[in-house]
């Protein structure tokens, strides 16, 4: 499907881009149907018997442009038109033309839908062209009664001969051969073994077809936008914004385009970040006054930075930012994850499920509930990390952390006490 930020569509032709502004197009017939379509593949026949030349067919690009789109080919009367070519372009990864056909989805709505529901796919362009040649005598026809006998009688049937002569100049033409270069006055022999077709030569496109079965095997729908379809979901997503909102604001829980973590626990590495810029602080000092000091001490200093800014992202990476940090309503001390309160803890009995990731199922009210996502225990060791960050903490003598820490955990062995066991994360 063609997204909705693909607002505009671009052709390069001739180093020459045309811009096609498809957002415009949209806004002046919202009830159409936009199809973008395969019309053309050049340098191979179809199953009629013609072949469009590579520059021969990119000349003729810009002619598709505003062509009736018709059903089968029932072009004879010009009000069975069911919309029109808006766009056109050369893609030469295809080695063809490109099309978009805006069609009418409020007058022709069994189009539109079996458009959309893809059981309305093959497309056929139709043409108009200059003359063609032969591909067994190269002879030239601007008329039907100037065909040869293999277009006429063999078109698409394979033919052979061991000397064919060349017929271009029969018709009057005094320019050399395009096929086999022989000039007017010569004769020019040939051995062939092929299928009878035409090339065709000053193409102009007069319509385009959405058919079961095309002659040009690649051709049909590519892409497709519903501009109602695209408008239903903007507003059924746009009413339920506010309450998602809402619910977003009320949970510990940061999101972005590419998902949501929780924030809880980064009061931990922010104050690992303020030790790091202390330190940084510090080294810049020395380094200032490094004609009074030992640069062993600077040098010290340096691989405490080190040390220290590895144990932080070592914690990032394990996800030690998604967890609670101590104190914290429901953190590890007052509430274990994934369980309610219960009464030997303070809590009150659970009137309410809690859905995975920790959010209310049925707080979201009608919209449903939203789960956030977990934090993954995976590779996180909370006993390995702290220990390890401790025992870097004492020898970067962080004496005044390292105390605050043992308090905390003297406090942690009285509630637990008093409460019920709980197995400390890790021991000092």
């Amino acid at each position: 499907m063609i997204t909705a930020s693909n607002k505009e569509a671009e052709m390069e032709m001739d180093s020459d881009a045309t811009r096609f502004d498809l957002e415009a197009e949209i806004k002046s017939h919202p009830d159409s149907l936009f199809v973008k379509c395969f019309a053309i593949k050049a340098d191979e026949m179809n199953d009629n018997g013609d072949w469009f030349g590579y520059d021969e067919l990119k000349k003729s690009t810009p002619t598709f442009v505003g062509v009736p789109v018709f059903t089968n080919h029932n072009n004879a009367d010009a009000e069975a038109a069911r919309g029109k070519v808006v766009h056109s372009w050369w893609d030469e990864d295809k080695n063809g033309i490109m099309i978009i056909a805006r069609v009418d989805a409020e007058a022709y709505p069994q189009l539109a839908r079996g458009i959309k529901e893809e059981y309305i796919m093959g497309t056929s362009m139709g043409c108009q062209v200059k003359f063609s040649l032969c591909s067994i005598c190269h002879n030239k026809a601007e008329t039907p009664d100037q065909y040869c006998e293999h277009i006429r009688e063999k078109k698409t049937r394979p033919v052979e001969a061991k000397k064919q002569k060349c017929k271009y100049h029969e018709n009057g033409d005094e320019e050399e051969c395009p096929l086999c270069e022989c000039k007017k006055g010569e004769t020019n022999t040939y051995a062939v073994d092929k299928k009878a077709y035409e090339f065709n030569y000053g193409i102009k496109f007069i319509e385009n077809s959405f058919v079961v079965n095309p002659a040009c095997s690649d051709c049909g729908v590519t892409e497709v936008i519903d501009p109602q379809e695209f408008l239903a979901k903007v507003a059924e997503i746009t009413s339920r914004l506010p309450r998602l909102l809402k619910i977003a604001s009320e949970t510990d829980v940061m999101c972005s385009d590419q998902g949501c973590v929780k924030v809880a626990g980064e009061t931990e590495l922010q104050q690992l970040q303020d030790a790091l810029d202390a330190v940084t602080s510090v080294s810049q000092s020395m380094l200032e006054q490094k004609d009074q000091l030992d640069l062993e001490f600077l040098s010290d200093l340096v691989k405490v930075l080190s040390d220290l800014q590895t144990v932080a992202d070592e914690l990032t990476q394990q996800g030690y930012g998604r967890l609670q940090s101590p104190g914290q309503p429901g953190a590890p001390d007052q509430q274990m994850e994934g369980q309610p309160p219960t009464p030997e803890m303070g809590g009150q009995p659970a009137t309410h499920s809690v859905a995975p990731g920790g959010i209310e199922s049925g707080s979201a009210g009608q919209v449903g509930s939203i789960t956030a996502p977990r934090a993954s225990t995976k590779g996180l060791s909370l006993e390995k990390a702290s220990s390890g960050l401790i025992q870097k903490r004492a020898s970067l003598h962080l004496s005044a952390d390292l105390n605050v820490t043992k308090k905390r955990l003297f406090r942690l062995r009285a509630h637990s006490k008093s409460m019920r066991k709980i197995e400390l994360p890790f021991q000092i």
